[in-house]
């Protein structure tokens, strides 16, 4: 798909005061438009990695599967607990985040998604006229396979960032792993079904978001309900 256009940084319009552009406002006739509190309402099932990994005869395994069954069959999404990762690590991982956020947009733009391409530092490109946009800045880099990584995009600054993100990035994707392993189990087929089915070199790509203040909320998209490119 082509690419027609790139709209201003958002931290920048939001620094400057300035009012959402016309390409901000959601349409009225969209499901969020004014309607902030649907997305708060929203209830996201938590499923634990733990139980999943006990003997499938348990009643608390099977308790736990039907419960990420009704989840696949209703909603779509869900959290993971018990996946190995601490809190205090995670935390770490966005203070990272917020960190690069911080910098200036100088030097942010050092990783800046180029004119014609979808990754790096900036906001989403415009495909279609009239193509609505997210009230976001992000960071958008692709993580596997090691042969479609550009390291252009991925900041050396702060210092740390390459040498943690590949880490965390590595402990998702077998968390991913972990998850199409269960998949195929609640539908009784071998572990590694749905692993052969999607290859081993599905793109995988991870996406920070920077939200900055927005004078009206309730006319634009402030959220992204999931990033979890893979």
């Amino acid at each position: 798909m082509s690419i027609v256009g790139a709209p201003k940084r958002i931290q920048e319009i939001s620094a400057e005061g300035e009012e959402p552009p016309p390409e901000f406002f959601v349409k009225k006739d969209t499901i969020f438009a004014g309607n902030l509190g649907f997305v708060s309402s929203i209830q996201i099932p938590i499923i634990d990695l733990n139980l999943l990994s006990l003997d499938p005869n348990s009643e608390a395994y099977k308790d736990e599967i039907n419960k990420l069954l009704d989840t696949l069959s209703s909603c779509g999404v869900f959290q993971v607990i018990g996946h190995g990762m601490s809190s205090s690590y995670l935390e770490e991982i966005r203070n990272l985040i917020k960190k690069f956020f911080c910098l200036s947009i100088e030097e942010k733009q050092k990783y800046g998604r180029v004119a014609d391409g979808y990754e790096g530092y900036g906001n989403d490109p415009i495909f279609v006229e009239g193509q609505v946009l997210d009230w976001c800045d992000r960071l958008l880099l692709t993580a596997y396979p090691q042969d479609q990584i550009n390291l252009h995009f991925w900041p050396q600054n702060p210092p740390n960032f390459r040498n943690v993100f590949e880490e965390y990035c590595n402990k998702v994707i077998i968390l991913t792993r972990t998850l199409l392993k269960i998949f195929a189990r609640s539908q009784n087929l071998e572990d590694d079904a749905f692993s052969k089915e999607i290859g081993e070199r599905t793109l995988v790509q991870a996406r920070f978001n920077l939200y900055p203040k927005c004078p009206k909320p309730d006319k634009t998209w402030e959220l992204k309900l999931m990033q979890m490119h893979q």
